[in-house]
């Protein structure tokens, strides 16, 4: 209803951009986009002007501290290969480097390792997933 009263008003939208939120998925799919591995369809027709594509865009700097805190929190997930991805690595990898007074060509700090406290800076979590 959003899009087809701005296109009334000579307001064309192009794209829309969301967070991982299942209602935000849901709402993808119902407009005829799809963000499944297994027919990804990163556009849907404008409900005012079939010929207008509106593109679907995940916010990028929302996915990455979701990433991250689910890693975090979970411990645990698993590659496309099936191979693990532990967060008990990075910690690994931050007491060695704070034992040796050294970094590993990493900007992981302690900061990372203890996300919580500034869990909204996205500098952190990007960091922490490079």
């Amino acid at each position: 209803m959003c899009l087809e009263k701005l296109y009334a008003v000579g307001v064309d939208i192009l794209s829309v951009t969301f967070d991982g939120c299942s209602a935000n998925v849901n709402m993808a799919n119902c407009l005829g986009a799809s963000l499944s591995m297994e027919n990804l369809k990163t556009s849907f027709p404008h409900p005012s002007n079939p010929g207008l594509d509106v593109h679907i865009f995940l916010d990028v700097c929302h996915m990455l501290k979701l990433l991250r805190n689910t890693l975090a929190e979970k411990s645990t997930l698993l590659d496309v290969d099936g191979n693990e991805v532990r967060w008990e690595y990075l910690k690994q990898l931050q007491t060695l480097q704070c034992a040796e007074g050294l970094r590993a060509a990493s900007k992981l700090t302690e900061r990372h390792i203890q996300w919580q406290r500034q869990k909204m800076k996205v500098r952190l979590a990007a960091q922490t997933l490079s």
